[in-house]
């Protein structure tokens, strides 16, 4: 059969892409591929979120140069959310990169978690806001950043992190994530004690209760979409799931602290130079809460070797409760973290239903981890 020249292309990004992404690929190839596939994809003039004035301001007073053409390419797009590639041609004819990140959590943009019990993006707006001395070391560099008057609006233009950090390695680097995540924590304590902490998200026990009523209602509706077995087991045996959850064996304010709030391997990065640097983005969930919701989230799919490792690191750090009681709040935590995203999908899935395969294959991978905590706790 004979193959046509764009399935041919087709194809060829595709064992590109693959390579790339491959753990044994060289950076310098790894750098080179996703450059020429994100050029490919790149289209001149900039998104409607940022004016080129802006970024001519931003161009003269960053590298003392005016702006001549602009290009962009998107990273991704979702809950109301966008991210892209800039280059920012400069007269001269130098060339910058940048990440441009925009948020616009309104009824009309966001309706996915308009009943969502907290609102994110204020955080993130005070982490690069204040840019507490104390955090810097784990932001990228931002260039720029606005909160649109009239509406819950942000913009920022950041450092290209892929430059010169890499994603974790998916052998033997869970560790350093553990150990960078308490030095994280303490930092944003610090930041917070100096700047204040109003900004910041409160992952409280009345958090907890509505965020039960908003899954419970979400995950009801996937079931009857879906025709979704582990929906119907999680729908069926949500009395037990709720109870263990609101359980007051899990009341433990005095290990609440701020905390990244979405700190997953997607999320950071990791210097290639021997300095090990860690670099974290997305912070709109930043807040109050406990850290082993960030180690839940981090832990997602790590081998039970680096969890039990990591249980008893906290526990050498929490002395006043026992390893068991820190290993069931991590399984409370994981619980929270499964019906979370599955719930956000799950309405985000209503919404948008031309992604059912993509967006019902997270809802279901969410609740069967759901199910595995809930009979982690229970058992």
């Amino acid at each position: 059969m004979r193959v046509s020249p764009s399935e041919v292309a087709k194809r060829i990004r595709n064992r590109a892409a693959a390579l790339a992404e491959h753990p044994l690929t060289p950076h310098p190839v790894e750098r080179f591929l996703k450059d020429a596939e994100l050029r490919r994809r790149r289209k001149p003039g900039l998104p409607d979120v940022i004016t080129a004035e802006e970024l001519d301001s931003l161009c003269r007073r960053q590298w003392r140069k005016p702006l001549a053409a602009t290009w962009h390419a998107p990273i991704s797009s979702w809950k109301g959310s966008s991210a892209a590639f800039l280059w920012l041609h400069l007269e001269g004819g130098h060339t910058e990169r940048v990440i441009l990140k925009a948020t616009l959590y309104s009824e009309d943009h966001n309706r996915a978690s308009e009943d969502f019990p907290l609102r994110p993006g204020a955080p993130e707006f005070w982490i690069y806001g204040t840019a507490a001395p104390v955090l810097r070391q784990y932001l990228a560099d931002c260039l720029f950043v606005i909160r649109r008057s009239g509406a819950r609006s942000f913009v920022y233009v950041l450092e290209d992190l892929t430059v010169k950090y890499g994603k974790p390695p998916r052998t033997g680097g869970w560790q350093p994530g553990v150990l960078r995540m308490h030095d994280l924590h303490a930092a944003l304590g610090e930041a917070a004690a100096t700047h204040g902490s109003e900004s910041l998200l409160n992952y409280d026990g009345s958090f907890g209760q509505e965020l039960m009523d908003y899954a419970q209602n979400a995950i009801a509706r996937f079931r009857d979409t879906a025709n979704s077995s582990v929906a119907r087991e999680v729908v069926d045996d949500w009395s037990r799931l709720s109870g263990c959850y609101l359980s007051a064996e899990f009341d433990t304010p005095q290990l609440y602290r701020p905390i990244h709030g979405d700190y997953n391997t997607g999320n950071l990065f990791y210097s290639r130079g021997e300095s090990g640097q860690l670099k974290v983005v997305d912070w709109e969930w930043a807040g109050i809460g406990l850290p082993h919701l960030d180690l839940a989230s981090y832990l997602r799919d790590a081998p039970p070797e680096v969890t039990k490792w990591a249980i008893e690191d906290l526990a050498r750090r929490e002395p006043d409760l026992s390893v068991r009681t820190h290993e069931r709040l991590l399984l409370r935590c994981s619980l929270e973290r499964a019906v979370w995203d599955a719930s956000l999908l799950a309405n985000q899935l209503r919404l948008d239903f031309n992604r059912f395969q993509r967006l019902g294959q997270g809802v279901t991978r969410s609740l069967s981890s759901a199910m595995v905590a809930l009979n982690a706790l229970a058992g």
